[in-house]
């Protein structure tokens, strides 16, 4: 039986909610009685119990049908699961293959899963481009929660609403921002730039004046963080690595915005966008849906 997309879904959440993915590094612990359940509940959903490799793989998962990447249920790890035998397991099969340019178009068109994000924005990174990726809010906080994991995270919600609302004080939540910045140039990683359901004004108030030490306006223009000057600007001394602001390969930029009231991108909320982000229209859109 060949399953869709949608049930194979579904069926990750279930399977890794119990933290049983094969080769899942915070594989299910316990002690015998818990191994021998494992063990049965593993046969039950796999229902191919005596048919698999040492790995809990089905034979047939190298030969026939294929495989797909997909979020764990937590969302901080991508597992891969088999769409005829179901099997899954956290290490790549050597029979996987990268989604099509055609593949990636369609889904691209509808808005792509969480599962093709990161080849998205891999596509994007190689045009040169910083991604804006749209979605709900459910979709940003899960692509938040992932890049907190992944990367490192600038939550600007706080400086839209305020402290009343967000709790935290705008220069606190600026110097968190700064923080995650230098985190992930002195990495090497992603650092995704969290709108959420308010934007804050980064053109008229948050990345001018003395704000641009702790997120300058250039965090948001692609390859805008390699001009040292900027660094020098947000980096604070125990943050320089023999007196350098070392920014490693690897590091870029990736940014989400959600969808307002309208549960799409109206146009009252793309002219906020363009009125309150830097090199906004320098980006490039990518929708998603998870």
């Amino acid at each position: 039986q060949e399953y869709t997309v949608p049930e194979l879904e579904e069926y990750v959440k279930a399977y890794t909610s119990q933290g049983l993915a094969s080769n899942d590094i915070r594989h299910f612990v316990g002690d015998g009685h818990d191994r021998a359940a494992e063990k049965d509940y593993k046969a039950a959903m796999l229902n191919a119990e005596g048919q698999t490799d040492e790995q809990g793989i089905h034979p047939d998962s190298y030969v026939i049908g294929k495989w797909y990447r997909m979020l764990n249920a937590k969302g901080d790890c991508f597992v891969y699961v088999h769409n005829m035998t179901k099997a899954i397991t956290a290490a790549r099969p050597e029979n996987f293959d990268e989604p099509s340019a055609e593949e990636l178009e369609r889904e691209r068109r509808r808005g792509i899963p969480l599962t093709m994000l990161e080849a998205e924005v891999d596509r994007v990174t190689a045009q040169k481009k910083v991604a804006i990726i749209y979605g709900s809010e459910d979709t940003a906080e899960k692509i938040k929660a992932f890049y907190g994991y992944r990367g490192a995270v600038a939550d600007t919600w706080p400086l839209a609403v305020g402290r009343v609302r967000a709790k935290v004080s705008p220069s606190t939540a600026l110097e968190r921002c700064r923080t995650a910045v230098v985190k992930a140039c002195k990495n090497g990683e992603t650092l995704l730039v969290h709108l959420g359901p308010d934007i804050a004004d980064f053109v008229g108030k948050f990345s001018i004046g003395e704000n641009r030490k702790y997120l300058h306006s250039s965090v948001f223009d692609f390859q805008g963080l390699l001009e040292s000057s900027i660094r020098e600007r947000m980096y604070l001394e125990e943050d320089k690595e023999a007196g350098q602001c070392v920014v490693r390969d690897g590091f870029r930029v990736v940014v989400t915005a959600c969808y307002d009231a309208s549960g799409d991108m109206s146009s009252v909320r793309l002219q906020e966008l363009k009125d309150k982000v830097p090199f906004f229209e320098d980006m490039q859109v990518v929708r998603c849906r998870g």
